[in-house]
């Protein structure tokens, strides 16, 4: 449950925001310079019953991966730490760790953990603690899969230098007979400070128990009434307060603030950690985490904000999480999340990959996939179908809680599900709908050989949010920005390029006219097929195998007495019938 809806709408940024800068500063990150069986630029200085080798039969990428497994004769606190070089830091500066992991055989009958740390040292060599998290924490469950893991950390002060350490260890290792953990692609990236964003988004949340008994108690300084309460000799420490897991924020940059005040701020005791949780990753708590001392407080019975900078992944939902170590009274009062920046389809793929998929195979007799945004019904897409001669076979329609753009069902992130379409229409669906497995998905469409239509509207181009999508990439019209809809001065008529013979023998003599448009520019290499009062109107461009057709209408306006508005007009279904069928 969202509170105050302020916090749904577009707010000024202040001067914050980081973006990734950096090359992978992981030393040899896929395995691949191997010497012997082993990687270069890596050791395992203390090893006590795990193996550790290269393999090249299970891998991510590449041609190498780290394999580690559990010797069959170990007795008893088997371990290993395998440590790469070292590589050089900058104190203060965000990092971001990713890496991807499998694991097979891990029965469950000893106990195993395994873990990924970051450790820095100082200009003498030596390790520095941290109040932040270091460390992904994996599961010991067999995954028999690549999955990701993946956290955001700040360079303590001083720190001058790190490495990177693959920690496993298990207890009672003789009841375990074959697991084995490999490694893959780490990617180490550091974050810079950008120019201030224009505008942002924020979402708020209210505080809540997860799995435990701390009170919510009404007071006045509380910004939804009350504030969950975690109470010395009352309440156990490990006590969790929590944020609804949430879907509502595509990949991107984020800032999670946690609105606290403690009871006395005298001692330097720990407070709580506040650490953030994501079930689309293979290690949910570690994505981002601080540890809050007593002193960090500026004053006692005070509300204060406490943030931390994180990515998030491009699939899964949010937790954010805060956990009380039972030094002090604590209440902790609402999670607030501002979007920072939205990362580009094509960055997200670097960092990810592509989503697993089949072969799509688009079908030009097939029938059409309908993405509902506002006044959809005017466009007339049945009859667009019908022209075709096929159906509208699948549609999912557009909604917008919480102020961001979702679609129901969602789009496929298989494009394999798209396969036997013959065209995918947009009818005023911006590019946040699809999310950014379903651009990639739509994406695929188009490249082997299906076809995209993007009707105007209300969140159409300039208002889609799709700078640096996919969907920006595959249109073959740039737009200038927001508010890129306009009125026009009078009623512009449509008229078909002198040189596209399929637009011929429509009845243009009933002098289709358009009332509002988007100011869109043709790219180079595409072809406009209709103009409306010498702007271009229906723009056609290759993707791939496929194409991409553009229409800068909208459905907007009330037409003068005696003028045709070119969605009531008889041949518009026929007009784009034919823009699909060339």
């Amino acid at each position: 449950m969202k509170f105050f809806s302020l916090f749904t709408i577009i707010l000024p940024m202040l001067s914050y925001g980081i973006m990734a800068a950096a090359d992978n500063l992981a030393p040899n990150p896929g395995f691949e310079e191997i010497k012997g069986d082993q990687p270069i630029a890596w050791s395992a200085p203390q090893a006590k019953g795990f193996e550790w080798k290269v393999s090249t039969d299970d891998r991510h990428g590449g041609k190498a991966a780290l394999r580690i497994a559990l010797n069959h004769e170990v007795a008893k606190d088997a371990h290993i730490e395998v440590t790469s070089d070292q590589f050089s830091v900058t104190a203060g500066k965000l990092y971001r760790l990713l890496g991807w992991y499998k694991s097979t055989g891990w029965s469950g009958k000893g106990n195993i953990y395994s873990q990924t740390a970051v450790i820095f040292y100082d200009s003498a060599g030596r390790p520095m603690a941290s109040r932040d998290g270091m460390l992904l924490q994996l599961p010991y469950a067999p995954t028999e899969a690549w999955r990701v893991a993946e956290m955001v950390t700040p360079a303590p002060e001083k720190a001058e230098s790190a490495r990177l350490m693959i920690r496993v260890h298990a207890y009672d290792a003789a009841q375990e007979k074959s697991p084995i953990l490999y490694v893959d692609d780490f990617l180490m990236q550091s974050f810079e400070v950008p120019a201030t964003p224009k505008d942002t988004r924020r979402w708020g949340y209210p505080a809540r128990t997860y799995g435990v008994n701390a009170s919510a108690e009404k007071i006045p300084d509380s910004r939804v009434g009350g504030a969950w309460h975690a109470r010395v000799g009352v309440n156990q420490a490990g006590t969790i307060i929590s944020g609804p897991m949430v879907s509502e924020q595509g990949p991107g940059m984020y800032r999670v603030t946690y609105r606290m005040k403690i009871a006395d701020n005298t001692s330097s005791d720990p407070v709580c950690t506040i650490l953030l949780a994501s079930n689309g990753l293979l290690n949910s708590h570690s994505l981002r985490s601080h540890q809050i001392l007593a002193t960090d407080f500026k004053q006692p019975n005070h509300f204060e904000d406490f943030s931390m900078d994180f990515l998030r992944p491009p699939w899964g939902g949010m937790q954010y999480l805060c956990t009380w170590c039972g030094k002090v009274d604590l209440w902790l009062d609402t999670f607030t999340v501002t979007e920072v920046r939205r990362l580009p389809d094509r960055e997200l793929v670097s960092f990810y990959g592509e989503s697993p998929t089949g072969e799509v195979k688009p079908d030009r007799a097939g029938g059409l996939f309908v993405l509902r945004g506002p006044f959809f019904p005017l466009y007339r897409l049945d009859e667009l179908a019908s022209a075709l001669g096929t159906k509208v076979t699948r549609v999912a329609h557009m909604a917008t809680p919480a102020g961001n753009s979702v679609l129901n069902p969602p789009f496929p992130i298989d494009a394999a599900e798209l396969s036997g379409l013959r065209a995918v229409v947009l009818a005023d669906v911006d590019a946040e709908a699809l999310s950014f497995q379903g651009r990639n998905s739509l994406h695929r469409f188009a490249e082997a050989g299906g076809t995209v239509l993007v009707l105007g509207g209300w969140v159409s181009y300039g208002e889609s949010k799709m700078e640096d999508t996919f969907l920006e990439e595959m249109l073959p019209v740039t737009s200038p920005g927001s508010f890129d809809h306009e009125r026009c001065k009078k009623p512009l008529p449509l008229t078909p390029a002198a040189d596209w013979v399929a637009g011929q023998g429509l009845p243009w003599k009933e002098a289709p006219s358009v009332l509002w448009m988007h100011r869109l520019t043709p790219k180079p290499g595409t072809k406009v097929l209709v103009t409306a009062g010498g702007k271009p109107f229906l723009v056609s461009g290759a993707c791939g195998k496929g194409k991409v057709i553009a229409c800068a209408g909208t459905v907007l306006g009330t037409a003068p007495a005696g003028t045709k508005v070119f969605w009531g007009w008889s041949g518009w279904p026929q007009l784009l019938a034919k823009c699909l069928s060339q």
